[in-house]
């Protein structure tokens, strides 16, 4: 393994980075500790490259280098000591250092050792005594050992370093490699099993040891432990002993334990290794196992040993297991469920009964958070039946799984033929019209969208059987039709469901934009959104129905207990959780972030209380986006980090490619960072996250005060025809897009480009958008007009403060766009209040940057205050002057960057600064205060 190729060391790879670079100079050592398999040879390979690329010479510490270190000739004591001979240790040591003094000559020197567990005594102690005595020599000793404590010769003098196991994310990245390790099984299952060592994450071989040490063992001792081996870990050894034919006594297991191979805790047996356990399993097990179905009182596990122990099909076998499952499920262990049912379809005599068990492990599998196991259980359950109900079930599993691939057109394909198969269970066919609408919603599909109020058509209410009613109850149907029919309203952010007021437009809402030319009120940096002021707030999300809940048993109890009904009709179980989900969904399409972010959060908790994980997956990015609309960004932190695991750990696309993009949303309305966030190849077929990333990286270019980048991000959220790239993502980026067209060097065409997607964006926003969007509407209207009509766009986007309360970022930035409006037109008495509204909401946010912009235009402050008298301008720097005479004089930013040898982004940056300390808000304000002055000598 190369120095590239570690998983979750960037805390090692960064100590071993130290340790080298400390060795270029003086004397080092060290030792790594840790259990077979952990990653220790990786690390020393790592260290290997460190050092190469600093120089370093590399060599194996081993009695061929010790004898090359005492050349050209071999000293006497080295001499004796490696024929084990009694050796003065003084004149041994002093032909050590000399011989490493030469070797690190012209360069330093890394000297490894692997297994020092298993060098010499003498070896060791003599790395001990040469530890002990340098103090010149530039060279680094670093050794690795199996187990937690150095081995005997090793003196204390040498520093541990113990390698613990990857972390769950680490271990789910490096598992990615080897993909065939989890085909066919849930990757959980693999990840747990390993416990963290990448040996067992990655072979099934244990190391020979394992074996040799177990082949020394009693035979009562040893079929003790492949008893415990093939039984579950929560086994108790009583159990385990009563199954292997022995007493009730722990004697028998005390050479195990004198071994290192198990420990006794608790009353249940641990494997000190994952592969240990895989040794001692090795051999006939149908045996074992129908002893261990005797002889647990665990009826799971009862279960799943006669199932192991059968070798052939058996209906009572397979429905033990059926019902076992059912058990499981009401606990939320979704894993074992899944399992429990994939083993009772393997049992089954009759192929509609596997089919019928398979499609119930698919949505298992996908409440577990496993897309890859639930959408092979569906493709097994295809090639066992055609009944429309049996298949419909096993759609939502896999159309629900291929969401969370992010491959929604597969996805809504899956759940439309499983409705247009028309089953007779009217739940099966309402629970894939849910899965239709969730895939649709992400994906943006306008056909797709379309498509879903034919696909309602089709679903019967009250014919609800058994196979539906256990996935969404036909009591949520209402709601859940309510949000269907969400998603299918083309233009998005419209609906009557609005907890603060209703939807509609404000008095004074926005028209239809002509191009007219003339300069924008606003220019570099002056409009919330340049340099630090990010126009617009964090983006909207996409989401939709059909992530469906994950059981009717611990999540019901929470919702009744917590709170978690919503409406007039208190719902109860499944039911409940079905609606809730439902009515979350309404919520964040119609913009009522408040409602989606209280209700999605309060699912959210419940989920992983449940233990679920991946019934909301589909709902994060929608519940993170609006925490960030609504102010919670804190527990959008939180959420996004969570999310990272479970992202990682179950392999889900759709977070991997959307939580980057969330990430950097919050980084750049924060401004925690100046730096856009990488942009890989457009996803196909992912417009959702695509344009996430887009926005993040318009933000981070606004905040750099790049308006040329910021506006292609912003600009690439629509199609060439101004279409947005995702029906609602891209609307709610419209001021974001108008202020950076205003600043870009290419001005005139950008303005132009913005307009004409304003006028299609208005246009799809209907005669009653949300009050949200009707907001936005109205700022970037006033952002993008030329005339004084922008005063009565920016009063229509602040006509109601309870906006302040539902969307205090955006409502804020159209406040400091106003007030920097209204200062350009000298009405500075009237500016104050809304500069100082929205500097007390920037700074309640943490939104620094544009708190930093508000104070700048505030009356009061002291470049304020200079503005438009010549000792302002005579306090600019020379360069500063020289900018602020080429901009006026008509030079574009660009043009201005040449002249002076500077980039355009530097050049915006310095125009940010001078414009409040002039102020200004534009060029022509500057051309009128400086005059059309020649720059030239």
């Amino acid at each position: 393994m190369s120095s590239t190729t570690l998983y979750g060391r960037a805390r090692e790879r960064a100590d071993l980075t130290a340790f080298v670079e400390s060795a270029a100079t003086r004397p080092m050592s060290m030792v790594l500790l840790g259990e077979a398999g952990i990653g220790k040879t990786a690390l020393l390979r790592a260290a290997a490259g460190i050092a190469r690329e600093r120089g370093f010479r590399v060599l194996p510490l081993d009695r061929g280098l010790l004898r090359e270190l005492a050349t050209p000739r071999l000293d006497p004591a080295l001499r004796s000591w490696a024929r084990g001979e009694p050796t003065d240790e003084a004149a041994l040591l002093t032909a050590i250092l000399t011989g490493l003094d030469r070797l690190t000559e012209n360069a330093p020197a890394l000297l490894i050792l692997d297994r020092a567990d298993r060098a010499e005594q003498a070896l060791l102690r003599l790395l001990t005594l040469v530890t002990r005595h340098a103090c010149t020599e530039r060279a680094a000793l670093l050794l690795a050992a199996r187990g937690s404590e150095p081995p005997a010769g090793l003196g204390a003098e040498i520093p541990r370093f113990r390698v613990g196991p990857l972390t769950d994310r680490a271990a789910a990245r490096l598992l990615n490699t080897r993909p065939e390790r989890a085909a066919g099984m849930p990757r959980r299952l693999v990840l747990r099993r390993a416990g963290g060592n990448p040996l067992a994450l990655t072979s099934d071989v244990p190391p020979r040891e394992f074996q040799e040490k177990l082949a020394g063992l009693p035979a009562t001792t040893l079929r003790l432990l492949r008893f415990a081996a093939l039984a579950d870990e929560a086994e108790p050894i009583s159990s385990v002993n009563r199954a292997a034919g022995g007493d009730d006594g722990l004697r028998d297991w005390e050479p195990a334990e004198q071994a290192g191979l198990v420990t006794l805790t608790g009353g249940r047996v641990r494997f000190e290794h994952p592969l240990i356990r895989v040794a001692a399993a090795t051999g006939p097990a149908r045996a074992a196992h129908g002893s261990l179905a005797g002889h647990t009182d665990e009826p799971y596990a009862r279960a799943l040993h006669a199932a192991l122990a059968s070798g052939e099909t058996d209906e009572v076998v397979a429905a033990a297991l059926e019902e076992s499952a059912a058990a499981v499920g009401r606990r939320a262990d979704f894993l074992a469920e899944g399992r429990a049912l994939r083993m009772a379809a393997e049992h089954s005599p009759r192929p509609a009964d596997a089919a019928r068990r398979l499609a119930k492990a698919a949505v298992a599998a996908y409440r577990a958070g496993e897309p890859a196991y639930a959408i092979e259980l569906h493709r097994r359950v295809v090639a066992l039946t055609d009944d429309p109900d049996v298949l419909g079930v096993a759609c939502v599993g896999a159309g629900l799984a291929l969401v969370h691939q992010a491959r929604f057109a597969e996805a809504y394909e899956t759940a439309r033929g499983a409705v247009e198969g028309r089953p007779a269970d009217g739940q099966v066919a309402m629970s894939n019209v849910a899965v239709a609408a969730n895939a649709a919603v992400l994906s943006g599909d306008a056909e797709h969208r379309a498509g879903l109020p034919a696909l309602l058509d089709l679903v019967v209410d009250g014919t609800g059987g058994v196979l539906g009613e256990a996935i969404m109850p036909g009591a949520a149907n209402p709601a859940t039709r309510a949000s269907v029919l969400a998603v299918a309203d083309s233009a998005g952010g419209r609906g009557e469901s609005s907890g603060h007021g209703g939807p509609g437009e404000p008095a004074g809402g926005p028209g239809e934009l002509s191009g007219g030319p003339g300069e924008l009120a606003g220019g570099p940096g002056e409009l919330a959104g340049g340099p630090g002021g990010l126009a617009g707030g964090p983006g909207e999300p996409a989401g939709g129905p059909g992530e469906l809940a994950g059981g009717p048993g611990e999540l019901g109890r929470v919702g009744r207990s917590g709170g978690l009904a919503v409406g007039a009709e208190p719902l109860n179980g499944l039911a409940e959780i079905a609606r809730l989900l439902a009515t979350s969904t309404v919520a964040w399409l119609t913009d009522d972030s408040v409602r989606a972010a209280a209700e999605l959060s309060a699912l959210w908790q419940a989920q992983k209380a449940y233990g679920a994980p991946g019934a909301l997956a589909g709902r994060i990015p929608m519940m993170i986006l609006a925490m960030i609309d609504c102010g919670r960004w804190q527990d959008a932190d939180e959420a996004i980090e969570e999310s990272a695991t479970l992202a990682e750990v179950g392999n889900l696309t759709l977070l991997l490619r959307s939580l980057p993009g969330l990430r950097g949303i919050l980084a750049a309305v924060r401004q925690d960072g100046g730096t856009p966030p990488a942009l890989p190849a457009r996803p196909a077929g992912d417009p959702f996250s695509e344009s996430l990333r887009r926005r993040a990286a318009g933000l981070a270019a606004l905040s750099a005060g790049d308006y040329d980048a910021a506006y292609t991000q912003f600009r690439s959220m629509f199609d060439a025809a101004g279409e947005p790239v995702h029906f609602l993502l891209g609307p709610r980026s419209l001021p974001q897009l108008a202020v950076a067209a205003g600043g870009s060097s290419r001005r005139a065409r950008a303005k132009a480009q913005a307009r004409q997607i304003f006028n299609g964006c208005r246009a799809r926003a209907g005669a009653s958008p949300s009050p949200r969007m009707a907001m936005l509407l109205a700022h970037a209207a006033a952002l993008l007009d030329d005339t004084e009509g922008a005063e009565e766009q920016f009063r229509a986007a602040l006509a109601d403060p309870d906006r302040a309360l539902h969307w205090p970022l955006e409502r804020a930035e159209a406040q400091v766009n106003f007030g920097i409006w209204l200062r350009r037109q000298r009405r500075v008495p009237e500016a104050r209040p809304h500069l100082l509204a929205a500097l007390d909401t920037f700074t309640r946010l943490g939104a620094r940057a544009h708190a930093e912009q508000a104070r700048k235009y505030l009356p009061g402050n002291a470049d304020a205050d200079r503005s438009g008298t010549a000792d302002a301008f005579a306090a600019l720097t020379a360069q500063k002057q020289m900018i602020a005479r080429l901009a006026a004089d008509g030079m574009t930013n660009r043009e201005i960057a040449q002249r002076l040898v500077l980039s355009p982004r530097t050049v915006g940056s310095h125009l940010y600064d001078i414009y409040p300390q002039l102020g200004v808000g534009n060029r022509h304000q500057l051309r009128e205060l400086l005059g059309s002055t020649s720059t030239e000598g």
